[in-house]
């Protein structure tokens, strides 16, 4: 299967996603653990003290306690460079697991993002605002 990369617009959308990703292509990976996602973010801080870094360790620290074995590597880039960063891994063939970023179009016009269908449960798509959910589409899917 070809990886495929994923770019909720919320924090919590991710948290929810990321045991369901754990299963599409995560990195490594063997044995009895779940094995590693990959997380791409904007870094929207310019010094250590208003860095997104603590926000991401907090994070991830408790989903890795909620989900044991599955491990979350998170790489911030500079909001003025994700987008051509992302673009690059996945020209690379080195697409993160999920993508937290500005544009997503080109990706959606690929055929490269996971639809909400392939990710969620009905209950939890019943959930989106439908203005939101509608805003998110891409040839009515």
């Amino acid at each position: 299967m070809r990886r495929k990369i994923f770019g909720p617009a919320a924090t919590a959308l991710v948290l929810g996603l990321l045991p369901q990703l754990s299963g599409c292509g995560a990195s490594g990976g063997g044995g009895d653990d779940g094995g590693t996602l990959r997380l791409v973010a904007a870094e929207y801080g310019d010094t250590p003290a208003t860095s997104s870094k603590a926000y991401w360790e907090k994070v991830t620290g408790a989903f890795t306690e909620a989900n044991p074995g599955i491990k979350v590597e998170v790489r911030l880039l500079p909001w003025a460079d994700i987008d051509r960063e992302v673009s690059r891994m996945v020209k690379a063939g080195e697409a993160p697991d999920v993508a937290l970023m500005g544009s997503y179009s080109d990706f959606a016009a690929q055929g490269k993002l996971y639809s909400a269908e392939e990710l969620l449960s009905v209950g939890a798509e019943a959930n989106f605002l439908q203005p939101l959910a509608d805003a998110g589409t891409f040839e009515n899917r």
